[in-house]
């Protein structure tokens, strides 16, 4: 093709001629006109590399934070950035909430026992289950504006 018709071409089209002549050596370099792919994820695939290695440290020791994982994955020879591994495991699913005491305990037997023992024997919190696990100060139920005691 001559620049003229590659100038005819884009004032047929409504685009600059440069457009045109990229357009054209595409086309030759490639064998199509297709845009070349844009944005994305073009860097997962080195930190999904080492998935079995992060997956492991993360089931070892499931409540340690972003950065101590990261000094335990550099020590097996896998550096990324705290990001990465954020990013990792939103991309599967992974929540990381770490367990405190308090949440540990309330799958505890003995502690399950009290509780339902405490609501079995308080009558005003028997009739409204949810006030056992209020904030209300013990022995004090909020119902509307009165406060039974």
């Amino acid at each position: 093709m001559s620049v003229a018709s590659f100038r005819a071409a884009a004032a047929r089209f409504g685009v600059a001629a440069a457009r045109v002549i990229r357009w054209h050596g595409q086309r030759r370099n490639t064998g199509t006109y297709a845009s070349k792919p844009q944005d994305g994820d073009t860097r997962s695939r080195r930190i999904e590399a080492h998935r079995e290695t992060m997956l492991t440290v993360h089931e070892a020791r499931r409540d340690i934070t972003l950065d101590e994982q990261r000094r335990e994955l550099s020590q097996a020879g896998v550096t990324v950035a705290i990001a990465t591994l954020h990013r990792f495991f939103a991309r599967h699913g992974i929540t990381r909430k770490k367990m405190t005491g308090h949440t540990v305990e309330q799958d505890r037997a003995d502690d399950i026992a009290r509780r339902d023992g405490l609501t079995a024997s308080a009558p005003i919190l028997a009739a409204n289950p949810g006030l056992a696990n209020s904030t209300v100060p013990w022995g004090f139920a909020c119902i509307g504006t009165a406060v039974l005691v």
